[in-house]
């Protein structure tokens, strides 16, 4: 199957063309509940410790 899209690379690139213009109409048609509203003020961040690392020096670090 892979074999026939390289041979046939125009075809391919068409085939993706036409797969994009159908996934931007078809993001209008998703409903707006799956993109909840953001006009909220929000960071999050991802803090990673050593492993052993003590419950207390977590705590410690969240209340800068």
């Amino acid at each position: 199957m892979v074999n026939w899209w390289v041979q046939h690379r125009w075809m391919t690139i068409v085939a993706t063309l036409l797969l994009f213009a159908l996934s931007i109409v078809g993001i209008g048609r998703v409903q707006q509940q799956f993109f909840p509203d953001s006009a909220r003020p929000e960071v999050l961040m991802d803090v990673w410790y050593p492993e052993g690392t003590s419950f207390a020096a977590n705590e410690a670090d969240q209340t800068h």
